[in-house]
């Protein structure tokens, strides 16, 4: 569950990181 749990954190950060990315580049 918990490895579930910072899965899910990982893929909303990297999203969030290529959003962040894709907008200033």
């Amino acid at each position: 569950m918990l490895s579930k749990l910072v899965n899910n954190v990982k893929t909303v950060t990297s999203r969030r990181l290529r959003k962040e990315f894709s907008a200033t580049f």
